[in-house]
């Protein structure tokens, strides 16, 4: 479970499914970096072909280990799963808003869902994940915003 270039929202979702099986080690969990982005200066802003690739995407890439997924949700939202322990999955999205603060045109927000350690539906994780961040116009998977405590 691999890829560097970005896979369309329904295989996303595939992959966080077959993720949220019980992981090899007892102490990771699944974890999804959502990152969105709005008014980039070098995409043309709001009204930019959903076909182009942004800039932030190779930001993103820059920052994937060996196993992470990243998928295309919208237009300018992606998210990249993951499975490690938690303090690592907070610490890499860290690192990711960090690496896109400052960027020129760019107001970028990057939110992360964690699993707990039991089920919890592939689409529900995704929705907590996005949940800070309204929908693009050409969003993937249809989830109702949930709130959740950050």
């Amino acid at each position: 479970m691999s890829a560097r270039h970005p896979v369309s929202a329904r295989r996303f979702l595939e992959c966080v499914e077959t993720a949220l099986e019980p992981p090899a080690r007892a102490l990771d969990r699944v974890g999804i970096i959502h990152v969105s982005w709005v008014g980039t200066a070098r995409d043309g802003g709001p009204s930019a072909p959903a076909s182009l690739q942004p800039p932030e995407a190779s930001v993103i890439t820059r920052h994937m280990r060996d196993g992470d997924v990243l998928g295309r949700l919208g237009r300018r939202e992606y998210a990249v799963l993951t499975i490690a322990r938690p303090a690592t999955i907070i610490t890499r999205a860290a690192e990711l808003a960090s690496a896109l603060l400052g960027r020129a045109g760019v107001t970028a927000t990057v939110d992360v869902a964690i699993t707990t350690g039991g089920y919890e539906p592939a689409r529900l994780l995704i929705a907590r994940a996005r949940a800070a961040t309204p929908p693009d116009d050409d969003a993937g998977p249809t989830t109702a915003p949930i709130p959740v405590a950050r």
